[in-house]
């Protein structure tokens, strides 16, 4: 209590509080004030060390979490580009079997366009070889009968000599008209023999380029497969990285608030040290 504050007590009452605010403070009391000076000091320094060690713990999760955003920020966006390339390779494999597939349809194609070229080359020499032997044998008759007609005319049948040579005339014209077309057919025959051969040449090639085009088209795809399942790994483990991050965000936020609360707390009891020291 104040001298204000004992304003309209008795006179004695103010004596006796000025006799007690005057009185010497005993060495046991100055024993007891240092102790608690030097207790609240040292817990104070401790509750300080304490929040240090608290801070120092936050920056270094505060590294670890920046790090584990670092590092899953590139595995995701890693894995992201990963299935990006795996569209792409998947869509060329489509492409290239897509291509694949029209190549093997116009060989197949084109080999059974030689085969009926063929087949028509061999009735076309089929038709040059009955051409050939019916105008031979249509020659011979001719001759025959030009010889019998001289025969007869020979014997005064000047009529039937006349029907013979006519008649033999008119063979011959035949049996060459058709030895001169059995060697034109034999010629196409021989040009769709070549055709057929040609033909069959770019069917197999066609047959060739779609194998080797489903081929490339099937490592595609499974490139395209491989990079996909890479892709969501990583993604995945960047996800990952970056709840680890987040966790440890929240430890370093959640260790500085400790952290500085101890600090606080600490220089509050070092306050109370310095004044009991200087009382």
């Amino acid at each position: 209590m104040s001298k204000k504050q004992a304003t309209g007590s008795s006179p004695k009452s103010v004596q006796r509080i000025e006799t007690r605010e005057k009185a010497p403070v005993k060495a046991s009391d100055k024993a007891h004030v240092a102790t608690a000076s030097e207790q609240a000091a040292a817990i104070g320094t401790a509750t300080m060390t304490e929040g240090l060690a608290d801070l120092t713990a936050a920056a270094e999760l505060g590294d670890l979490s920046r790090v584990a955003t670092a590092i899953g920020a590139v595995d995701a966006t890693r894995g992201a580009d990963l299935q990006e390339s795996a569209a792409e390779m998947s869509a060329l494999g489509d492409i290239a079997a897509s291509q694949g597939k029209l190549d093997l349809a116009q060989g197949v194609e084109m080999l059974r366009a030689s085969d009926d070229i063929a087949a028509l080359g061999r009735a076309t020499r089929s038709l040059s070889e009955d051409q050939l032997a019916r105008g031979l044998k249509l020659a011979g008759i001719a001759g025959q009968l030009d010889a019998v007609g001289a025969a007869v005319r020979a014997l005064g049948m000047p009529q039937i000599a006349r029907f013979m040579r006519e008649t033999s005339h008119e063979l011959r014209g035949v049996a060459v008209t058709d030895l001169l077309q059995s060697q034109g057919t034999k010629a196409l025959a021989a040009d769709l023999r070549s055709a057929s051969a040609q033909v069959a040449g770019f069917g197999a090639g066609e047959v060739e380029d779609a194998e080797a085009a489903l081929a490339i088209a099937d490592e595609l795809q499974f490139e395209g497969k491989v990079r996909s399942v890479a892709g969501v790994a990583r993604m995945e483990e960047g996800l990952a990285q970056l709840e680890v991050a987040d966790t440890l965000h929240t430890a370093s936020r959640e260790a500085a608030g400790e952290g500085l609360g101890r600090m606080v707390e600490g220089a509050s009891q070092v306050g109370v040290s310095v004044a009991l020291k200087n009382q």
